[in-house]
């Protein structure tokens, strides 16, 4: 069986509800981790629609995973 970025996106969704962690992104839209905004994510990243609004201060926990090569 193959573990695909798909499977892998629908398990951090999974995760994410469940512990109501209000980010969970594989990487970064656009930008890299220095001058990232929270808007600045995939739609799904979001645990609701509100949090890409907020700004980093705003946010008590997110999880982006470090792969600097994939938002290019």
């Amino acid at each position: 069986m193959t573990f695909t970025w798909k499977d892998a996106a629908q398990v951090a969704k999974q995760l994410q509800i469940k512990y109501q962690i209000p980010i969970f992104a594989m990487t970064y839209k656009g930008t890299c981790s220095c001058c990232a905004t929270p808007s600045e994510l995939n739609d799904e990243a979001y645990l609701t629609n509100d949090i890409k609004d907020k700004s980093w201060d705003e946010i008590d926990s997110y999880i982006i995973f470090k792969c600097p090569q994939l938002w290019r």
